[in-house]
């Protein structure tokens, strides 16, 4: 069963339903991610809303990157695409306190050349909570667990205890993508083994990121048998439409093999329900990624939440940089609520 969230307004600003399948289509035309792009003109000012780059060219403000947006907005910018936002309405709620959270940090494993670290986030006070190992995104070759701090330690504070999980990323010594699975899959058994001291329920969990992390929790998820959620933003399920990277960390990088790693044409050995949000105006990772993997899982009998948020970039779950955080925030808490 699929249900799909979007904003009815969107659709009917581009007059005619077909429209919102031509600025699908159009979306293709900016795959692989970074090929081809433009390049920014003016002196970077800030972001839009919707986590646009905006640029100060004279005595004008331009929208960066300008002529792909175009496409994926069918040529229809909003009337706000071009207005610096302001973080100063940014939720304060979500600023949580020692009190409510507390944090361990830890290094939980180590390769030769580098150490992987990781942090749980736990609520003050109960016992038995479920638990979200977060998994950060950074293109498979940045990025910390500090990356998922806001979003796991908010959640922490509504009793869902969080684990950052540190993983192996293209730009460690020999590190493999199959290296950064077995390393999510250890560190969700190391948590594990330490139930009784984290006071966690190890029946009650899944896995959550955006961008590459959605695309390493969603494999971590459907390869696990006792996932109960998926948690995905803007991620890569279907590696051989992202393009692939002839990086030894992606080796042998064969249509078969990114086939293999791909989400979207994996049978899942586990039954997790699945929250699944995109940016419709994703440049980076065209969000059909999302709406094909949805279509997907629900084939295979999983229950799909499709979230698509019009005019956002693939930063739209990235609090400070979009309006859109708050939100995406209460439809995650209702989504757990209900499935873990």
């Amino acid at each position: 069963m699929m249900h799909i969230s979007s904003d009815i307004a969107f659709r009917r600003s581009l007059c005619r339903p077909f429209m919102l399948l031509l600025a699908c289509v159009l979306s293709l035309a900016v795959w692989p991610p970074l090929r081809a792009q433009e390049k920014p003109v003016g002196k970077h000012i800030g972001y839009n809303r919707y986590g646009n780059r905006l640029y100060q060219v004279g005595d004008q403000i331009d929208l960066y990157p300008r002529k792909q947006l175009a496409k994926l907005y069918a040529g229809q910018f909003p009337t706000d695409a071009f207005v610096p936002w302001s973080k100063t309405i940014y939720d304060h709620k979500f600023e949580i306190a020692e009190q409510k959270v507390r944090t361990k940090h830890l290094v939980y494993r180590s390769h030769e050349g580098y150490d992987l670290e990781m942090y749980i986030d736990l609520p003050a006070s109960g016992s038995d909570f479920p638990v979200l190992f977060h998994i950060f995104g950074g293109g498979w070759t940045s990025g910390t667990p500090e990356r998922v701090e806001v979003i796991s330690k908010y959640l922490a504070s509504l009793g869902i205890a969080g684990v950052r999980v540190g993983h192996s990323l293209s730009t460690h010594p020999g590190a493999t993508i199959a290296r950064a699975f077995d390393d999510i899959n250890y560190a969700r058994q190391y948590v594990f083994q330490h139930a009784a001291e984290y006071r966690i329920d190890t029946i009650r969990y899944g896995y959550a990121g955006g961008s590459s992390g959605a695309h390493l929790s969603a494999v971590s998820a459907l390869r696990d048998p006792g996932t109960k959620v998926l948690v995905g933003f803007a991620g890569v399920y279907d590696y051989n439409m992202f393009g692939g990277d002839d990086k030894p960390y992606f080796a042998p990088n064969t249509t078969e093999f990114k086939r293999e790693i791909s989400p979207a044409s994996m049978i899942p050995v586990s039954s997790p329900a699945v929250f699944l949000g995109h940016g419709l105006g994703d440049f980076l990772v065209g969000y059909v990624q999302s709406t094909n993997f949805a279509s997907w899982l629900a084939k295979q009998g999983l229950e799909v939440e499709l979230h698509l948020y019009p005019y956002y970039s693939h930063a739209f779950n990235h609090p400070g940089i979009t309006d859109m955080f708050p939100k995406l925030m209460d439809e995650v808490e209702h989504f757990l609520q209900i499935h873990l």
